[in-house]
C-alpha cells in the first residue's frame, strides 16, 4: 500500500476508512512536507523540509532515515540538473549533499529541514519517500517549489 499525501486532514480520514477495515499496521508513517518556501526576487537559495506523522495525524517523535529527491516534473520522472540539497538546518544529510538525491536522518522530533539551492528560474519538484533502511515509511509526498525573478 502507498499513500499519496494530499494534507493531513485527508491522510486521517483515509487512515480512520481503512483501520476499521483492518488494514493498517501500527508501525505506518507518513513524511509531510512542511517547509516549503518558494525563492523569490531572484533568489537562488530555499528550505525544504518534512516532519514525520502517523496515519491520524500526530507527530512521530523518532530519528529515521528518509530520502529526499527533486525532479524537473510533477510525475518525478526527470531528476533536476539544476536544484540541489545541500546544508540540513534540522537533521542530517548523510550522503548525497549538493546533488538532487539525498538520504536524510530526522532529528529526535521525526523533521527534517534543509537548504535547496537552484541556479535558474523555475519550478521544481521535492520528494520526501523511502529510503533503505527505512522500511516503516508508506508513503511518497511531493511539493512544488518556485524559483522567481
Amino acid at each position: 500500500m502507498q499513500i499519496i499525501n494530499y494534507g493531513a486532514a485527508l491522510v486521517s480520514q483515509y487512515a480512520a476508512t481503512v483501520q476499521s477495515q483492518g488494514e493498517i499496521e501500527p508501525m505506518t508513517y507518513v513524511a509531510t512536507l512542511d517547509t516549503i518556501v518558494d525563492a523569490t526576487a531572484g533568489a537562488t537559495t530555499t528550505v525544504v523540509g518534512f516532519k514525520l506523522m502517523d496515519l491520524w495525524g500526530s507527530r512521530v517523535l523518532e530519528v529515521r532515515s528518509l530520502a529526499l529527491s527533486v525532479f524537473d516534473d510533477a510525475y518525478a520522472a526527470t531528476l533536476s540538473p539544476n536544484a540541489t540539497f545541500n546544508t540540513a538546518t534540522a537533521g542530517t544529510i548523510n550522503s548525497g549533499a549538493g546533488s538532487s538525491q539525498v538520504l536524510v536522518t530526522t532529528d529526535a522530533s521525526g523533521a527534517f529541514s534543509c537548504t535547496m539551492t537552484n541556479v535558474i528560474d523555475e519550478t521544481v519538484y521535492v520528494t520526501c519517500g523511502l529510503s533503505e533502511v527505512s522500511p516503516v515509511l508508506d508513503t511518497k509526498d511531493i511539493a512544488a517549489v518556485v524559483y522567481s525573478a
